[in-house]
């Protein structure tokens, strides 16, 4: 029954182990695997366009005008397609002919007839999306799309419509198989840019080439930055070769001088589409800690399996030593112990595939990708060769332990000799196992730094939604029916939430100059009510109360005020700021500086000086104060909305939005929490194991103690003393290792906490007591036994 019961828990420990780590490794997987599902994706590449300032600093732009892609295809022979694409501001919501609103989940596009060719998808309906997406009111939808629809052939011909163009007709043209999950562009709805153009016409808005007034403004140069830019090289070709037929478009066909008179110039580079997602700075440091994690949960498992197989080195001695009285070499005792940690491993792999699929809706919630998409068959060659190599270690180190045993045990009694082959086993455990709960406690302290920086605003207390292409009455109406809620304390429009962070940024000109004296964040405009609707206290001058007044933060005026020499502060300064209508003859004036607030997430710092402009004309997103946040305000706000425009607004809370923005940092703070427990288990189950081992190997020194007067406390103290030599050392080594890495993750962060001494000292003394409670419970037992019993078994 004990032979039953250390098999079912060495079996056991492996597969949780293995469950967690794979699970992990997986996920890392994942991510590594962005669009390397398209068939030519080495030969796909983003288009971005770098930016140099004046003052040296340089950045890139995800972002280009609607001529870039186009051009570069048109006079560049190695470029096989070029194609860009723009998500839409309408929340993934249409609306059939008969006002019936459905959501697309994961947003809507509009793109040009190439894109389909570069990013290929099984078309189950429909013709050539080329085609499709050739007419101006063309669109192509996912299959999960379409069965909103009532199915496939039901979505066929339908006409729906979007929100930010609310005039334009489209109709479904094709339907598409779903877009995977590690796929950077992800839709449900594709529409046809030259749907936008067709409506751009109607509004009046043509494209910036003077000689061709017909030119669709989707084509620009110069402007509407709206578009993620993708070209598809000839396979074989140097993307480094085409840099100087790149530089000569760009000299040919972008205003250089448009933009050094706005202190920057242009660059056009190419860079990889399997690099942009799996090459980023969040997803670097993501994979970095969740491999670190992974790998440490499996060595944890990996050491905890091999130490009880060492353990029953004793008890299998004498068989082993058989076997070699009848010819078993070194060969085949290797052999039987790779054959047993076969089976064993096939076991632990069931049962973790069990507790996986248990555990399913856990996993998919806490990383964010479904079980499907973790184990893709991309991904099953990693998890196969970590499941071979956990093999060859579980069976190679305990094989030549038994390769050891002498043939003359068959004949007498086998003493264990294995002591320091468990001491370093358990070392390792427990070094791991305060590794990981150390680096937990400093990831929640991260966490918690993160979402409780103050933003400069009280966004606890703030709801919103979106109202792109909404028109201006409706969204008077949609203020006023907010404004009688009772609990509503603001109701006002802005055109950026601050929430959400990637402020445009413009430049700030003295009047008559043309050299920029500041690179800006700008939130453009807000109606008057700003300051009272966000909290935000304005520390000097007034609010702006007229659209050629405007708003700063100190550090516009900190950073202005040392640019220009000014000692009299930024009150009543003339400016000019670009992408606005004022100019050196009809300046913008400031008026007052607001305290300083945050324009981003903390995880996303954002440190430019800030604008605000004002406005009375309705903006692109609304936002309402309430006096509490409760589900009875929420609940008569949406009814307010419902009854200008019925399910048409969905109201969002600033505290959702922020929950949402840290779902990557919660992804790893829960992922290092699940390892850190397991392998805290797993340790001291390492722990117990070897205790008894260690009681049951010193039985007769415990007896002859104790027959000299030893009382149970001190035969307690003995072992205690014993394992906690090396296991302070492995708790410290795991505390210092912790830090390191928790150094290396956030490097590159301005926000970060500063981990205090007491925290690795908490944690050390909280794991070693929690080990001397362990050994003291499994050293109770022995050191109470009668000497008399004991030395009768030996």
């Amino acid at each position: 029954m004990k032979k039953l019961n250390i098999g079912i828990f060495k079996v056991l420990s492996l597969a949780v182990g293995l469950a967690v780590g794979l699970v992990l490794i997986a996920k890392i997987s994942f991510e590594s695997s962005y669009d390397k599902f398209y068939p030519a994706y080495d030969d796909i590449y983003c288009v971005q366009y770098e930016y140099s300032y004046t003052d040296g600093n340089r950045s890139l732009d995800n972002l280009t005008p609607g001529a870039v892609s186009y051009y570069l295809q048109q006079e560049i022979p190695q470029v096989m397609y070029g194609t860009k694409a723009s998500y839409t501001s309408s929340m993934g919501d249409i609306y059939t002919e008969n006002r019936q609103k459905l959501t697309a989940e994961n947003g809507i596009i509009a793109v040009d007839s190439n894109y389909f060719r570069v990013f290929p998808r099984p078309v189950l309906a429909g013709t050539d999306p080329s085609v499709i997406l050739g007419e101006w009111n063309g669109a192509l939808i996912s299959r999960s799309m379409a069965e909103k629809f009532g199915g496939i052939d039901q979505a066929m011909g339908q006409i729906f419509f979007i929100e930010e163009y609310p005039g334009l007709g489209l109709q479904i043209g094709g339907v598409f198989e779903d877009i995977p999950e590690n796929a950077s562009l992800r839709f449900d709805v594709a529409i046809s840019i030259s749907g936008i153009d067709h409506i751009y016409r109607q509004w009046g808005i043509t494209g910036d080439n003077p000689e061709h007034a017909d030119t669709p403004s989707t084509m620009n140069w110069s402007s509407n930055s709206m578009y993620m830019s993708r070209v598809q090289l000839y396979p074989g070709t140097d993307p480094a070769s085409l840099q100087s037929a790149i530089n000569n478009i760009r000299e040919k066909y972008i205003p250089e001088k448009d933009f050094e008179s706005q202190g920057y110039s242009v660059d056009i580079v190419l860079k990889p589409l399997a690099s942009e997602h799996a090459a980023s700075a969040g997803t670097r440091r993501t994979n970095l800690i969740l491999g670190i994690v992974a790998f440490a949960l499996i060595l944890a498992a990996t050491m905890n399996y091999i130490m009880i197989v060492i353990s029953s080195l004793v008890a299998r001695a004498r068989g082993i030593a058989v076997r070699r009285c009848y010819g078993a070499g070194n060969g085949n005792i290797m052999a039987l112990v790779f054959k047993e940690t076969l089976f064993n491993l096939a076991v632990s792999l069931v049962l973790a595939f069990l507790l996986i699929l248990a555990f399913r809706g856990m996993i998919e919630s806490v990383l964010t990708t479904s079980l499907g998409a973790l184990f893709s068959p991309r991904s099953l060659w990693v998890l196969v060769l970590t499941v071979a190599a956990v093999l060859i270690v579980a069976a190679w180190i305990p094989g030549k332990a038994f390769q050891g045993i002498p043939i003359a045990v068959a004949f007498r009694n086998y003493a264990d000799h294995k002591k320091l082959w468990k001491q370093v086993l358990l070392f390792l455990q427990m070094a791991l196992a305060s590794l990981l709960i150390t680096l937990l406690s400093l990831v929640a302290l991260q966490y918690t730094r993160w979402t409780n920086a103050d933003p400069g605003y009280d966004y606890e207390q703030l709801v919103g939604c979106y109202l792109s292409g909404v028109p201006r009455d409706t969204r008077y109406a949609l203020m006023q029916a907010v404004e009688s809620v009772p609990g509503v304390e603001e109701v006002g429009t802005v055109e950026d939430p601050l929430i959400l962070g990637g402020s445009s940024g413009n430049n700030v000109y003295i009047p008559g100059e043309t050299e920029p004296s500041l690179h800006i964040a700008d939130l453009y405009e807000a109606n008057g009510n700003w300051s009272e609707l966000f909290g935000i206290d304005i520390i000097e001058g007034r609010k702006a109360a007229s659209p050629m007044e405007v708003m700063v933060d100190p550090r516009f005026a900190e950073q202005i005020c040392e640019v220009r020499g000014w000692k009299d502060g930024v009150i009543g300064k003339s400016i000019v700021v670009s992408d606005h209508d004022g100019s050196s003859d009809n300046p913008y004036t400031i008026v007052g500086v607001f305290d300083h607030i945050s324009i981003s997430p903390a995880i996303y710092e954002d440190n430019r000086p800030v604008t605000l402009f004002y406005t009375d004309d309705p903006m692109t997103f609304l936002v309402i104060r309430v006096s509490d946040l409760n589900p009875e305000v929420t609940g008569a706000i949406q009814a307010a909305l419902d009854s200008v425009d019925p399910e048409r607004f969905e109201l969002l809370t600033y505290a959702s939005v922020v929950n949402d923005i840290y779902t990557p940092v919660r992804t790893v703070r829960e992922s290092v929490l699940a390892a850190g427990l397991v392998t805290a288990v797993i340790a001291l189950l390492g722990l117990v194991g070897y205790t008894a081992d260690e009681t049951g190997r010193r039985r007769k020194e415990v007896a002859l103690r104790k027959i000299n007067g030893a009382r149970p406390a001190e035969i307690i103290g003995i072992f205690i003393s014993g394992i906690g030599r090396f296991s302070v050392a492995a708790v410290i080594i795991g505390c210092v290792l912790s830090w390191f890495i928790f150094d290396m993750l956030l490097k590159s962060f301005e926000l970060k906490v500063q981990p205090p001494l007491w925290l690795f000292f908490v944690t050390a003394a909280g794991l070693l007591a929690v080990l001397a409670a362990v050994v003291a419970a499994r050293c109770l037992a022995i050191a109470r036994t009668n000497p008399a019993d004991s030395l009768r078994t030996e």
